[in-house]
């Protein structure tokens, strides 16, 4: 998953461009786009990983995209809530 062909300049610490993906993914939930919000939280993994797993702004939308989760039918996490499976 990609999130656009966004270059950005030499020289910029990989931190700063993991940032930047972490704000996109944020705007993209505040959206509506759970795909795209998505996408920039994996192409922020993959520029700067250990700034991805432990920042708090990306706690929050992977919580808000999770718990949206466990209410679609569509998802196995859905599905198990709605038989009260943990």
């Amino acid at each position: 998953m990609t999130t656009g062909c966004l270059h950005f300049p030499a020289g910029i610490p990989r931190e700063r461009v993991g940032h930047h993906h972490i704000d996109t993914a944020r705007a993209w939930l505040l959206h509506g786009d759970r795909r795209r919000a998505l996408a920039s939280l994996i192409t922020a993994r993959h520029t700067a990983p250990q700034q991805t797993r432990y920042h708090p702004m990306v706690h929050e939308p992977i919580r808000v995209l999770a718990g949206q989760d466990r209410h679609r039918m569509d998802t196995v996490q859905g599905f198990a809530t709605w038989c009260d499976i943990s």
